[in-house]
């Protein structure tokens, strides 16, 4: 219910695409929206949005996913299916926006359980493995030809956006303050290693 839409009606997505390509011919374009990696009802609406586009034969590259996700929330299993959901649809994958909210670890249902004050070896550990399973869920997932690139959301971990946003601590990208790199940073390393 954004403002383009009270004012332009459904058609404004299409229309912003149509507008995109006639300026671009060769851009790729994508549909970018957060919470679509939940594999939830506002991904389902997605996939019926995406199929009403193809069938208006309008130009759209891919799907962008705006991935500000906590240290288990959502599940590896809903992430894939996300994905795969995009894939079968012969579009282009793209994690366009990454942190790991890690002051902010959520339920299964996305409910808030707590903060933290400061990021434990133990919690950077968590924190490793939990970006190193989001990159190799998209390798494993998106074939190499529809795979659109990974974008990390911010350099250090003082200049999140998520700390103003929430008003506390956090640690969700791959360098400290200092710009001195985490076990994160090892992590998506390695995913990006790996065969």
């Amino acid at each position: 219910n954004s403002i383009f839409y009270q004012h332009l009606g459904k058609d404004f997505i299409k229309n912003a695409f149509i507008a995109a390509r006639a300026a671009d011919g060769a851009a790729d374009l994508y549909y970018n929206d957060y919470n679509i990696e939940q594999n939830n009802a506002k991904t389902t609406f997605l996939l019926s949005m995406l199929d009403e586009l193809k069938a208006a034969n309008v130009p759209i590259t891919g799907v962008g996913f705006q991935m500000h996700v906590g240290r288990t929330f959502p599940s590896i299993a809903n992430i894939k299916a996300a994905f795969q959901a995009v894939v079968a649809k012969n579009l282009k994958v793209r994690i366009s926006e990454l942190d790991v909210h890690m002051s902010d670890d959520r339920t299964t249902d996305g409910v808030a359980n707590g903060t933290m004050t400061s990021l434990s070896p133990a919690d950077a550990l968590l924190e490793k493995q939990r970006y190193k399973e989001i990159v190799l869920a998209y390798k494993e997932v998106v074939p190499l030809n529809l795979r659109g690139g990974i974008t990390i959301w911010g350099i250090n971990d003082g200049e999140s956006w998520l700390i103003p946003f929430y008003g506390s601590p956090d640690w969700p990208l791959l360098f400290n303050d200092d710009f001195s790199t985490k076990l994160a940073f090892d992590g998506v390393a390695e995913a990006l290693l790996s065969p």
